[in-house]
């Protein structure tokens, strides 16, 4: 009956080794002699968090909604649901247990997020970018791509471009300066203002690393696997900064590829102590400057083989206002 019922789930409660509840069953959709207080006052005497659920969802009727507002129990539809709503309370007990440090006051300068300062700083903070350099011409891209020696990637830079790929604005793997110059001519003739990168190529599996400040939670990190296919794999971690070094290899081994990171088919393992210093880097890095600039990413960034780094390849700042 329901009264032994609620009894047993008050007995698990109880139990030291449960740390939520999650009831199986339905809302009523007709009138039945059912006991909403019987579910309200086993919430009331466990600081546990308790819900109920459906394993399938259906239609409910305003019994349904009474029933629920007088068990004053949250009641989930699905299992899917149910399991995200589950690691969800889990994630943030976690959490809390573990106490989240206060945020540190912005103490950056708009003048380090240019030029050669905004490479140094980057450097400083375990992201270091590809030998590159920039053209005014095709010709003086060809003679560059020598110094940095081939093969280069070639990109548009443009202000008026943002996303470079999509605009057809980034040539990669070009081995001899025929190629680079031919390709530099197109890449000129796409923006009034264009100009060329011409940068290293680097070899080794493609991330995406940023940070942004949602306007209800405050400031967060992303990384995610794939680089450019990071919307289509949807494979990403998220965590509200600031961070330390434990955060971001937990971040990490959140990734459903997270074993590619690691070595599979024969691949060598990647630089995995280097891509953690690369996420709590580029955190602090936003951090100090969250105060002139709304978003900071990289994408990709190249982990190479084990020892080897990281590179951050394509660096996007994005400043409040602009």
């Amino acid at each position: 009956d329901e009264k032994g019922f609620v009894e047993i789930v008050r007995l698990h409660a109880e139990d030291n080794g449960v740390d939520m509840l999650a009831i199986h069953g339905e809302l009523p959709r007709h009138p039945e002699k059912r006991d909403p207080a019987l579910f309200k006052s086993l919430a009331a005497t466990t600081e546990k968090p308790v819900l109920a659920f459906a394993r399938a969802t259906y239609s409910l009727t305003e019994e349904s909604r009474v029933y629920q507002e007088e068990t004053g129990l949250p009641f989930l539809q699905g299992i899917t649901a149910t399991l995200r709503a589950l690691k969800g309370l889990g994630f943030y007990g976690y959490r809390k247990k573990k106490g989240v440090p206060s945020l540190p006051e912005p103490e950056g300068k708009v003048e380090d997020l240019e030029g050669e300062n905004f490479q140094r700083l980057l450097q400083r903070h375990g992201l270091t970018l590809p030998r590159q350099a920039i053209a005014s011409s095709a010709a003086e891209a060809a003679l560059k791509a020598k110094q940095i020696r081939f093969p280069v990637a070639l990109k548009l830079v443009a202000r008026e471009i943002v996303h470079k790929t999509e605009a057809g604005g980034v040539v990669l793997s070009l081995r001899g300066p025929e190629e680079v110059e031919t390709q530099g001519k197109r890449l000129l003739g796409l923006a009034p203002s264009a100009k060329l990168l011409v940068q290293q190529m680097v070899e080794g599996t493609e991330m995406i690393l940023g940070a942004r400040t949602d306007p209800q939670y405050g400031p967060f990190v992303m990384i995610g696997l794939g680089g450019i296919f990071v919307e289509v794999l949807k494979d990403f971690a998220l965590r509200l900064l600031p961070i330390d070094e434990a955060d971001a290899r937990e971040m990490l081994t959140e990734l459903k590829g997270y074993s590619v990171l690691k070595g599979v088919r024969g691949q060598p393992p990647r630089d995995v102590e280097a891509l953690v210093r690369a996420v709590t880097g580029l955190s602090e890095v936003f951090l100090s400057s969250r105060s002139f600039i709304s978003d900071l990413e990289v994408n990709p960034l190249i982990v190479r083989e084990q020892g080897r780094g990281v590179a951050a390849v394509d660096v996007r700042v994005v400043k409040k206002g602009g």
